[in-house]
């Protein structure tokens, strides 16, 4: 049954269509390639159109953009929902050992990037229809840096591949053909000593077993 108040924003929709406006839901709006090929091909153009983005609320509280640390392809890429440097030093702690003693990788090997592109100074509680906007840039900027492995915090490898990552969590699994490692979130990690030093040894057994990148 729909209330009033729903009958008449079905009826203010059917008036805009009738006037040439498209109604678009967030919520069941599915991403294909056919998205895609709207987005800009190079990874300083896809930064710059996303900077202007006002799809969703989350631009309108924004302090800043945090689109991706360099505009250089890498073999290597690291996602976290938010922006993984905006946590806090424990977690940087925790992502510098498993980057730099466990993968042997620096900095400057690295595409690190993010689901969600705007971030706010206040405790945010994101929204699926945030999620389903920005990971069409996501997708966007995967298929153009092209990495040969990923390395996915906390629930960006359910949300890319929708499935639970309870057990895949340090495996090897696949994104569209490339190599992806799920791990928990940093601030999980963090926050469960025992669970991370039970990680750093699952880590650790699964570089020695993957060998150089």
């Amino acid at each position: 049954m729909v209330n009033n108040d729903g009958k008449y924003l079905g009826e203010l929709i059917q008036g805009y269509k009738l006037l040439g406006y498209e109604y678009i839901d967030i919520e069941n709006r599915s991403y294909t390639n056919s998205n895609l090929s709207t987005l800009p091909q190079d990874l300083y153009q896809l930064n710059n159109y996303i900077k202007n983005c006002n799809l969703c609320n989350l631009s309108k509280q924004k302090r800043s953009n945090s689109i991706f640390n360099n505009i250089e392809k890498k073999d290597i890429m690291v996602i976290g929902l938010i922006d993984i440097f905006d946590l806090n030093e424990n977690c940087q702690k925790i992502l510098k050992h498993i980057i730099e003693n466990i993968f042997n990788f620096t900095n400057k090997d690295i595409h690190f990037t993010s689901i969600l592109k705007c971030f706010t100074d206040k405790k945010y509680s994101v929204l699926k229809s945030e999620i389903k906007i920005c990971i069409e840039y996501l997708y966007q900027e995967i298929k153009i840096v092209k990495p040969k492995l990923i390395i996915a915090f906390g629930d960006v490898y359910e949300i890319l591949n929708k499935k639970d990552k309870k057990n895949s969590i340090a495996k090897i699994v696949y994104f569209n053909n490339i190599k992806l490692i799920p791990i928990y979130d940093l601030d999980y990690i963090d926050k469960n000593p025992s669970l991370k030093d039970e990680l750093y040894v699952n880590l650790n057994s699964l570089q020695k077993k993957m060998g150089k990148i």
